[in-house]
This record gives structure tokens, sequence and C-alpha cells, in this order.
């Protein structure tokens, strides 16, 4: 499996490129914000790509893909990491090529997590084995010897937090792109002259971030009967919020002796999910240009209460995805569209037909192949719900672009004051499932407009999430 060696990824590639100013004109997303680096809170970095015929997410669905298939983390933020790394030490022609040698170089790595507090060492003892973790004064020693093997360092004395109150954790065998024979190297080294590892802690921060994620999953599943019967809890978001995070890579080096480690570094503080004036207007203006309304408040009309509600329920989802909560991220994305599109009575068919209708053309996909994806989300929810099994990024990813298209429908037909109730809206998409199923041909472009099944944000690319920012 590689990235395909199509004109369309090879264009993307060739006009994608790392910045860290805000461009002014063009396509553009906030990838990295380094809240807690060695390079200080204030640097961001932004990644500017092409308008091409290739949408930014299909490009990160297959590095995505790429990583998976050599067993290494990914997400989102780890996908837009690699994708800056691909830009920032590409040459002059053979960009897909450049891509899938560095997607195909691998190598094994442990990572020690710990989380200490800046208070005073506690006066009694707090040992506590939760199995994937530990709570235990934090000793440093450890993490000073590997570090010094391999000329890793961090920007705080650890010997002055000695005995500190700290939640610690390993992760083994951790699969990590391989950067040591970095092709154009070089080339990042003209152009990030000052901070020439800055993308590649972009890329260790954000599996960094990815791995405590799924480590503070494997301790809420150790105490899931603890906590479920009120016993006892642990508040990882707290600990995370208020403690530092002094994580360090570690892997075998090429030669005898020596080893490999990369340091990872987050200061404490409060964090505030608050965006910037700029971004706040120009998500508004985005927003008004192409829907005609910034809110769904004030429509008293009986869709528009349900648009209200399903716009709640996306939110919920949306906060919890920001916590890193996976599981319920999803199962409230689901709950949105059956809230929205279900009814009691109705079977699985009707939902999946109606989300299908509103979203295949944004994907785009056909129709048919937009119901099976439908299915296979629901086919995810029922076995979470019945059997307790995993939902992955992926699972999650497939279930937002379902619920953002709808509600991209939804606020069109609220937008538009035509359709005064839920019920007529989903009677006009039940008459044109039944053409779908029965004489396709005969569905039109007009047909689909009214209805709010049209291309999401036709005058550009899809807004970047909010995320949380720290307080200055």
């Amino acid at each position: 499996m590689a990235l395909p060696e199509l004109a369309v990824f090879e264009n993307f590639l060739a006009g994608t490129y790392v910045v860290a100013e805000k461009p002014t004109s063009g396509l553009y997303e906030q990838f990295q914000e380094l809240v807690g680096s060695d390079y200080g809170p204030n640097t961001v970095l932004w990644l500017a790509y092409p308008d091409v015929d290739l949408r930014l997410d299909s490009v990160l669905k297959k590095i995505g893909e790429e990583l998976a298939a050599i067993g290494a983390p990914y997400d989102r933020q780890v996908e837009l990491a690699v994708l800056a790394i691909l830009a920032e030490t590409k040459g002059d022609a053979q960009h897909v090529e450049h891509a899938n040698h560095i997607l195909g170089e691998a190598r094994q790595a442990n990572l020690l997590v710990n989380f200490v507090s800046n208070s005073n060492p506690p006066k009694y003892d707090i040992r506590v084995d939760f199995g994937p973790t530990k709570i235990e004064p934090f000793d440093p020693e450890r993490l000073e010897y590997w570090a010094d093997r391999g000329g890793a360092a961090w920007p705080i004395n650890l010997k002055s937090l000695r005995g500190h109150f700290s939640l610690v954790g390993r992760l083994k065998d951790i699969t990590l792109l391989n950067f040591d024979t970095l092709p154009g190297f070089e080339l990042l080294q003209r152009k990030w002259t000052d901070n020439v590892t800055l993308l590649l802690d972009s890329y260790f921060q954000s599996v960094a971030d990815l791995l405590v994620r799924r480590l503070k999953d494997a301790t809420a599943d150790r105490l899931s009967l603890l906590e479920a019967s009120g016993l006892a809890a642990i508040d990882f978001s707290s600990i995370e919020q208020w403690f530092f995070g002094i994580h360090l890579f570690t892997w075998l080096g090429p030669n005898k002796g020596k080893a490999g480690t990369w340091a990872v570094f987050r200061h404490p503080g409060f964090v505030m999910n608050i965006p910037t004036a700029e971004a706040w207007q120009d998500s508004r203006k985005r927003m008004l240009s192409e829907f005609g309304v910034d809110t769904l408040l004030g429509n008293d009309s009986a869709i528009g209460i349900a648009a209200q509600t399903f716009a709640r329920l996306m939110q919920d989802a949306r906060a919890h995805e920001r916590n890193g909560h996976v599981r319920e991220a999803f199962l409230y994305f689901v709950i949105a569209l059956d809230q929205l599109l279900g009814d009691d009575g109705k079977n699985l068919s009707t939902v999946a037909d109606r989300t299908s209708i509103l979203t295949h053309r944004i994907r785009p996909r056909t129709f048919e192949d937009e119901v099976n994806s439908v299915r296979y989300v629901y086919d995810v929810r029922s076995r979470l719900v019945h059997s307790g099994s995993a939902v992955t990024e992926d699972d999650l990813r497939k279930a937002e672009a379902l619920a953002r298209g709808v509600l991209s429908a939804i606020t069109r037909i609220v937008a538009a004051g035509e359709l005064k109730t839920r019920d007529e809206w989903v009677k006009k998409l039940d008459q044109l499932a039944h053409l779908f199923r029965g004489e396709p041909e005969l569905v039109t472009d007009d047909h689909l407009t009214k209805v709010g099944a049209v291309p999401f944000f036709q005058s550009g690319s899809l807004l970047s999430m909010l995320e949380d920012r720290p307080a200055r």
C-alpha cells in the first residue's frame, strides 16, 4: 500500500508548504500550536495547500492508511504533522515517491509518560498502581539516564521535582516513522535554520498526545468497575491541565551503545476553549457567506427547533472529541443522526436513506456507497452498545463526516424558511429515496437542492474546528 502516483496527488504535494505566519489568502489550516514545547507558547504553524481536485481530508486519509499499514499511531493531528514534514522535505519533482519513501521508514520505540505536580512533595504515601499507570513520587533518574544517552533535554531541571506527586506510565513497542536518514533534510535545514527540529517536534508531540489518550483509556478500562460503582475515581483532565507533562520517546540507535530519544514537554496551565477574535470573526463570515445565518437561535419553527437540538448534540460530540473521548463522541454523533432523521417504528434503512441523500454529494459518492457507509457506522454503534467493542479514530471520523453533512443540509433548510416542520422535510427525503431506489435518473439537482443536499461550503474549504487554547 502506498500513496497513489497520480497527477492529482503530485500536484497537491507540490503546492503544499508550511509557514509560521497565517497566510493572507488561499487554503490553509493551523496544524500545530506548540503550547508547551521548548519553542515557546506562541509558536503556531500553518499548513498551506493548493485548491486542486483533491481535498485535504482525502490526502490525510491516505497518510493515515499508510501509518495504519505499518502499525504506527495516527489521528488527524499526526497526519497533519506528517504531511508538513513531507511538504517541507520534498524536492522539485517526484513528490509522491518522496512521500512513500518517508512513510516506508519505521522503527520501534518506547514512551515514558510522566505528569508531575509543581506543588510541594506530599507528606504521606501516595503510591497507587492502576495497572497501565501509577501514582508515585517523581523519580527523574530513568528519564535523565535515557535523555543523556540520546542527547535529549527538557527546559526545566528535573531534579527540582524529585519526590513530587506524579502519574507515570510506559508504552512499549510503538511504531514510529524513522527520520534518521530523512530525505530532504538539507532543505529543512535551509528553510528552518534556527528551529530545524520544529516540524519533527510537531510529529512527536502529536503522537505523544494520542498515546497519552490511549493510556488514559486503558487506565479508565481498568478502573471502570470501581468508578461505575462510585467507589473511586481519578480525574485525568485535571492532572493533564495542572501538571508538567514530561515524556520521553526512546529507541535503539544505529550504533551499539547509542540510543535515540526525543523529549516532549507540556507546560501546565489553565485551558479555555475560547477562539481568538480573528478566528471567531472568520468563522461567522464563512457561515454567513455560505448559509446566510451564523446561528440557529431565534427560529421558533418546528424544523428550527429540531435543527437546534441536532446542533446541540453535535456540540456535545465535539466536546467529547476535544477531551479525547472517542467512544462518547462517536455515540453523540450517531445519536444526533437518530434524533433528526429517525422515527419510532422505522428501521435503520430509513435513517441510512435519509442521511445518504443529504451527504452523498459532499463526499462525493454514489447514493448506494453512502448508504453502505451509514450502515457501517450504525454497525459500529451496535457492536459498541451490545458488546463493548472498540471505536477507532477512523470510525469517529466517518460518523462526524455524516453528521457534519446533515448539519449543512438542515442549516440550509432553516435559513431558506420554506419548510416549517421536520416532517415536511423528511417526507421529501423519503420521496427522493424512493426515486433513487427505482428511477435514479429522475433525481435532479433541483430536487436535491430543495432538501439542502448541496456540496458543503461551496465558497471554500471546510472550516477547521476551534481547538482549546491556553489562557495567556
